[in-house]
C-alpha cells in the first residue's frame, strides 16, 4: 500500500468515526443555564444602551434531544426533523414578546429557526433588555458575517488533473464506483448548472427534476441556480465535476449529483442568518419559496468551504450536531490565513468536535503556508484531520464577469475550501 492509497484508507475510516459518534448526552444542551438564573446570558458585544438597530441571534433555552438510536436512512431523518420542530414549541412566547416589540419599533425584523431553537433578530438596545428576561430565551449573541477566500492563478489543463491522479481517484473510478447515487450538498456563492462539467450531475436535471429541493438562494431568492462570484462553482467541480467528453476530468466522483444552498454574495461574504438558513435547507430541503420541507431529500454530504475566522464561535455548532444525528457528513475547511497572519487555529465550523476538517496542500504534498493547522479552541480531537489539495486546484468556474469567473470556464484556485471539497468527493 503506498502513501496516497494508505492516506485514502485513513480519510474513509475517519469519515465513519464522525458519522458514527455519539450526539450530545442526555441532558447536554449547549444553551442550557449553567448559573441557576432564568435571565439570558448577554454577550457584552451586544449594545445595552442607544436606539440603533443590530442583527443578533436569541438562542433558546429548550434543544432537541437528537439521539435517535439505529434507524435507516429515511427514518433517521423524518426522527431528528420531528425533534427538532418539537423543541421549537417553546417559540410561541417568544413570538408574542417580538411581535410586541415590533409594533414598539424596538424590533424592526425577526426569523425563526427550528435546526437551532433561535431567532434571527433585528432590533435596538431594548429589544435585547426585553428579550433577555423571558425564561425562553438562554443567550443573545451577535450576528456577523463570514468571507471567502480563493486566490485565482493560472494553470494548464490536463484530461485528468494532478491533484485528481494525486489522491488515486481514477484507481478508485477503474474498480467501478465514481460516487453514483450519493448526494453532495454544497454551501457557498452558489453554482452554475449550465457549465458542461456540473450540468449532468445536478440532481435537478434528471433525478428529481427542477430546482424544488435541489436549490435554494438564501441571499437574493433567484429560483434558478446562479453563481455571482465563481467560488461554488469551483468547489463542486472538486467534488464532482466532469464534462461529456472527459476532456476536463476535475472532479473527485463525477457521477455523484448535486444540490446548493446560496449564502454567499457576490463579494464573497456571507451573513450568519443566511448561512444558517442554509444549513437549515441542507437537513430538509425544501421547495423555491421555503415551503414543504422534505429530510427524506437532505444530501449525504454538506460540503463547506466557508467559516468563521474565530475558531470559538459556536454559533453554528447545534446545526453541525443536527446534520450529524441525520446521517450527513460535515465537511469544513481549516481556513485560510492572509500574508503576515499566524497560521495557528482552525476555522468554525472546522474547530467543532463533530466536523471533519480539511487542511491544504500543494502538488508536492507540502502544507499550504496559508492553510490553518489548529489546535482547535474547542476540540479535543487534533485539527485539522486531513489534508488535501488546495494549491493552484483547476476547476469549474463561470464565465461572465463575476469576481473569480475565466471566459474558458476552467480556473485555479488556492484555498482550503478547495481541500475541503476533495475529501466530500471521495466521501461520496
Amino acid at each position: 500500500m503506498n502513501k496516497h492509497q494508505y492516506l485514502t484508507w485513513l480519510l474513509l475510516a475517519s469519515l465513519l468515526l464522525i458519522l458514527s459518534a455519539a450526539t450530545p448526552s442526555k441532558g447536554e444542551q449547549r444553551f442550557a443555564p449553567t448559573d441557576g438564573k432564568t435571565i439570558a446570558t448577554i454577550d457584552p458585544r451586544l449594545p445595552l444602551t442607544g436606539s440603533g438597530n443590530v442583527g443578533y441571534f436569541a438562542l433558546l433555552r429548550q434543544q432537541a434531544d437528537l439521539r435517535v438510536g439505529d434507524l435507516g436512512w429515511q427514518a433517521r431523518g423524518d426522527a431528528v426533523y420531528q425533534r427538532l420542530i418539537a423543541a421549537t414549541g417553546s417559540q410561541a412566547a417568544v413570538v408574542a414578546r417580538l411581535q410586541e416589540l415590533q409594533s414598539s419599533s424596538a424590533v424592526q425584523s425577526y426569523h425563526a429557526y427550528w435546526i437551532v431553537n433561535a431567532f434571527y433578530v433585528v432590533g435596538d438596545s431594548a429589544s435585547i433588555a426585553a428579550l433577555s428576561q423571558l425564561p425562553e430565551v438562554a443567550a443573545l449573541v451577535p450576528a456577523g458575517r463570514q468571507h471567502i477566500v480563493a486566490l485565482h492563478r493560472a494553470t494548464s489543463p490536463a484530461a485528468v488533473e494532478w491533484n485528481i491522479s494525486l489522491i488515486n481517484a481514477p484507481q478508485v473510478w477503474a474498480q467501478g464506483d465514481r460516487g453514483a447515487g450519493v448526494t453532495v450538498g454544497d454551501i457557498n456563492t452558489g453554482a452554475i448548472v449550465s457549465h458542461p462539467a456540473l450540468t449532468r450531475q445536478y440532481r435537478g436535471s434528471t433525478i428529481l427534476p427542477g430546482n424544488n429541493y435541489n436549490w435554494y438562494d438564501a441571499v437574493g431568492g433567484s429560483i434558478a441556480p446562479l453563481d455571482d462570484n465563481g467560488v461554488g462553482t469551483h468547489s463542486l467541480g472538486v467534488a464532482l465535476g466532469e464534462d461529456a467528453s472527459q476532456t476536463n476530468q476535475i472532479g473527485v466522483a463525477p457521477a455523484a449529483d448535486w444540490i446548493a444552498c446560496k449564502a454567499f454574495d457576490s463579494s464573497g461574504y456571507g451573513q450568519d442568518a443566511n448561512i444558517l438558513t442554509c444549513m437549515q435547507w441542507m437537513l430538509a430541503p425544501t421547495d423555491l419559496s421555503g415551503n414543504n420541507p422534505r429530510p427524506d431529500l437532505r444530501p449525504r454530504i454538506a460540503n463547506n468551504g466557508w467559516g468563521a475566522a474565530d475558531g470559538a464561535n459556536q454559533t453554528y455548532r447545534a446545526a453541525v450536531q443536527a446534520w450529524l444525528a441525520a446521517g450527513i457528513l460535515p465537511v469544513f475547511n481549516a481556513g485560510d490565513t492572509l500574508p503576515g497572519q499566524p497560521s495557528c487555529s482552525v476555522n468554525a465550523p472546522g474547530s467543532y468536535p463533530e466536523s471533519f476538517t480539511v487542511g491544504a496542500t500543494d502538488i508536492s504534498d507540502n502544507v499550504a503556508q496559508f492553510s490553518r493547522t489548529g489546535p482547535s479552541p474547542i476540540a479535543q480531537s487534533s485539527k485539522p484531520q486531513m489534508v488535501a489539495p488546495g494549491v493552484a486546484v483547476r476547476s469549474s468556474v463561470p464565465s461572465g464577469s463575476c469576481y473569480l469567473c475565466d471566459p474558458s470556464q476552467y480556473a485555479s484556485y488556492d484555498g482550503t475550501g478547495v481541500a475541503a471539497s476533495h475529501a466530500s468527493g471521495v466521501a461520496a
